[in-house]
């Protein structure tokens, strides 16, 4: 078999081989290589739907090429290990919730130091190696009818996003890519979730259909995994200006009565 389209460099960065054995003009088997390269967006909520004390509702994304999250990962482990020692034994989580209100093994840790730890996880996802992209949906929960309706919409409207950043990597670089979103395992949203994400896919969403992903949402345990790459999203809480500032020079969808504004 014939690798000279394909060289061996090429073959250690393949994420996928398709292998076609037509002959060649020289009656050879013809070997064929396409690198399809795999993108993870970490997916996460904040906000209750059916919460009428608080106006508004977001789902926050953060998508890491594959072979970019040993890194991220070592990024968030090295901030997370300064605190280590004071939390009695626990492992933390690096969510911005339980940081900020004193919960989950972040009870004996000083203000100062929370806040530290906040700022240096923000950080990464402007600085990090791995060159994270940032991708949230912002509603005013007062516009929709039904509380019902707002987590399907806001992941409706990110899924196609990310399916049209995928899309446009193609169009662009021609570079194949597929994606995997990642969710924090949620006994009451995996099944609908993933069956939302099959109807965008084989029937349509509002502006077309799902084509870019290589498989319904994965739902996993940040706990039993001791993963820290899924409390990135968590990073995006805040008021809807705060998030557009802190995450202006990657993707950002912003939806609220007054105004809708997409930056790709």
């Amino acid at each position: 078999m014939s690798r000279e389209c394909c060289p061996n460099s090429a073959l250690e960065h393949c994420s996928t081989w398709l292998t076609n054995f037509d002959g060649s003009p020289f009656g050879r088997p013809v070997f064929i290589c396409r690198v399809i390269r795999v993108y993870l967006t970490y997916l996460d909520e904040s906000g209750t739907p059916g919460d009428r004390t608080t106006r508004f509702f977001v789902l926050g994304g953060v998508m890491v090429f594959e072979r970019q999250t040993h890194w991220l990962e070592l990024e968030l482990d090295a901030i997370a290990d300064r605190y280590q020692p004071q939390a009695g034994g626990r492992y933390l989580e690096l969510h911005a919730a339980p940081m900020r209100n004193r919960k989950e093994g972040w009870e004996g840790i000083s203000a100062t130091d929370r806040v530290q730890a906040t700022a240096d996880v923000l950080r990464l996802l402007k600085a990090s190696r791995a060159r994270p992209v940032i991708f949230a949906a912002v509603i005013e929960k007062g516009q929709m009818l039904r509380a019902a309706d707002i987590l399907p919409y806001c992941y409706e409207v990110v899924a196609a996003k990310v399916d049209l950043f995928l899309a446009r990597k193609y169009r662009q670089r021609k570079e194949a890519a597929r994606g995997i979103l990642v969710l924090d395992r949620n006994r009451d949203e995996e099944a609908n979730m993933q069956a939302l994400h099959r109807t965008f896919k084989n029937i349509g969403h509002t502006n077309g259909k799902l084509r870019n992903f290589a498989e319904v949402p994965l739902f996993v345990d940040s706990k039993a995994t001791l993963t820290r790459t899924l409390s990135l999203p968590h990073s995006l809480r805040g008021p809807p200006p705060l998030i557009l500032r802190g995450v202006s020079h990657r993707c950002c969808i912003h939806l609220s009565r007054e105004s809708q504004k997409t930056r790709l």
